[in-house]
């Protein structure tokens, strides 16, 4: 911010007494105008330290001027409150903190203590896990340029090879559930296309992984978790359902360790077993894409899944989804190619 610095006449003892009084009584009485055009246009008054008075002013969309203290410019940050926004809706001119509260108390909800004396309201606290996947998502879907590629997918050969296998399975041997089909054709899709197992360095370098840990969503009683399945490039099918079946019971009786919930580098969410298509899911940072699943679907005799790809468009291009989607499908379409994955 420029400070503008007022000029001081500090005449010397012996040039005070020769001060020329030639001016006439017009020039006596107008200030100095010996600014230039810049200056005259930037000048701001100096302000206490409380901010109380200190507006800086830039201009809306609208090129209404916008007056906001530093004050009010760090709580619209924390608050994540856009002023331009603000100031336009409002009319322009001065922001006030109070404005900003109010914008950031509507953008997170109404606070408990309003909704005091209403009994038609139960109010009902978060746990600590689903304040930090709140907290967690919202930075996400805040901070990544989210692009979501949907699709329907021919699984019609796989889910007949699933049957047939369910109606031979003996009772020790483990269940192949369609979520382990998609795995295995993630983890062989991922090798073909190493950007979806990446992550962003700093915003001008990407991080491209060798080694692919698959985070699977898992919907328990105390909300969302992804318990991770570490080095599944490493796994057959049957070792890759083996380890996600554990990881999904251990997820819900709430018996699985911190350090199998860390480390993920691509996301599957199947919503299926509930119902439901296409959706939006959001990526998990530092991850960079995230599977969803829906309901297998019916139509003229065959059978489809819906898939639906999100991805972070500042590492992933829409073509390379493309590929992506019709790399995982031809895999699902043929369940002899994960076979030979295997």
């Amino acid at each position: 911010m420029t400070i503008p610095i007022s000029a001081e006449e500090t005449e010397s003892e012996d040039d005070s007494g020769s001060a020329e009084e030639t001016d006439s009584e017009d020039d006596s009485d107008s200030a100095e105008e010996t600014e230039s055009e810049d200056d005259s246009d930037s000048a701001e008054e100096t302000e206490s330290e409380d901010d109380s008075d200190s507006a800086e002013e830039t201009k809306t969309e609208e090129d209404a001027p916008l007056r906001a203290s530093p004050l009010v410019r760090r709580r619209a940050r924390a608050l994540d409150v856009d002023l331009e926004k603000l100031a336009s809706s409002s009319g322009g001119g001065r922001v006030t903190v109070e404005q900003v509260e109010r914008a950031g108390s509507d953008r997170r909800g109404r606070s408990a203590k309003s909704f005091e004396g209403d009994d038609d309201v139960t109010i009902e606290k978060m746990s600590s896990r689903r304040k930090a996947t709140a907290r967690m998502m919202a930075e996400a879907w805040r901070t990544i340029p989210h692009v979501t590629q949907h699709d329907m997918i021919d699984v019609t050969a796989l889910e007949e090879a699933r049957r047939r296998y369910e109606e031979g399975r003996g009772e020790e041997e483990i269940k192949l559930s369609l979520t382990a089909f998609v795995a295995k054709a993630c983890v062989a899709t991922l090798g073909e296309h190493p950007r979806f197992n990446a992550s962003l360095v700093e915003d001008d370098a990407v991080a491209l992984k060798r080694s692919i840990h698959l985070a699977i969503a898992v919907d328990t009683p105390s909300g969302l978790v992804a318990p991770v399945v570490h080095d599944s490039e490493k796994a057959s099918l049957r070792e890759l359902a083996e380890g996600m079946a554990e990881l999904v019971e251990r997820a819900r009786t709430g018996s699985i360790p911190r350090k199998l919930l860390r480390g993920g580098t691509f996301s599957i969410s199947n919503v299926g077993a509930i119902g439901g298509g296409h959706f939006t899911p959001i990526i998990t940072p530092p991850q960079v894409a995230v599977l969803g699943l829906g309901r297998t679907q019916s139509s003229s005799g065959r059978w489809y899944l819906p898939v639906s790809l999100s991805y972070d468009h500042r590492v992933v291009d829409g073509a390379d989804a493309a590929r992506f989607i019709v790399s995982l499908g031809a895999r699902l379409r043929e369940p002899m190619r994960l076979m030979l994955d295997s």
